[in-house]
């Protein structure tokens, strides 16, 4: 699994998700959106077959590559509370 940024500015990022599911990347997409600086986030697959979900992402203000690591660590922070809780049952 390797994470690669295709295109990169103050404002906006584009990373390819190599290894990764579609649906993952599309749950950052979603998570994305629901932020006040977030202009615009989307994510694409290609070709489900030959290709990696990619996603890009606009910010209105602040940095992009910022603001997506910081969403990616509050999704880390579900998953793993989702996961003690479901280990508890």
């Amino acid at each position: 699994m390797e994470i690669k940024i295709i295109k990169e500015g103050k404002d906006s990022i584009e990373v390819e998700f190599e290894g990764y599911d579609e649906g993952l990347v599309a749950l950052i997409a979603e998570r994305l959106n629901a932020k006040k600086e977030v202009e615009m986030a989307a994510s694409k697959v290609e070709h489900p077959l030959i290709s990696h979900p990619t996603l890009f992402l606009k910010v209105s203000k602040g940095d992009a590559k910022k603001i997506l690591k910081e969403t990616l660590k509050e999704i880390e922070k579900e998953v793993k509370k989702f996961s003690k809780e479901f280990s508890a049952l």
